[in-house]
């Protein structure tokens, strides 16, 4: 299943996103306007947030179609995935002098 973040047409957290099995997931695009300059993870707790992964990127519109990252590929994540937990996955785009952030939230089984 893929399931697109509404916000940013054409970006994708890959299979799935309401429920990930796997202790890893990819977050991808094929078209991107304007340019993503990153990445956060955040495990939720009651009202608590904890960051335990952040990628500094710069990706603009002119990266090769289906492109992807994968969670933690530079192995600078805090933590892995613990099953029973809620995650939050935030991208944060830039345009101009504009500056749009998309976040979806998943569960760890």
């Amino acid at each position: 299943n893929i399931y697109s973040i509404e916000f940013l047409p054409y970006l994708q957290i890959y299979s799935p996103v309401d429920t990930v099995n796997a202790n890893d997931f990819s977050i991808t695009w094929n078209k991107i306007v304007g340019t993503i300059t990153d990445i956060h993870v955040f495990l939720l707790n009651g009202s608590d947030t904890t960051t335990i992964w952040n990628y500094d990127i710069t990706i603009s519109d002119t990266t090769a179609i289906d492109t992807s990252v994968q969670f933690n590929c530079d192995g600078s994540a805090s933590d892995t995935l613990s099953s029973g937990k809620f995650y939050d996955i935030t991208v944060t785009t830039t345009r101009g002098d504009a500056t749009t952030i998309g976040s979806r939230v998943f569960f760890k089984n």
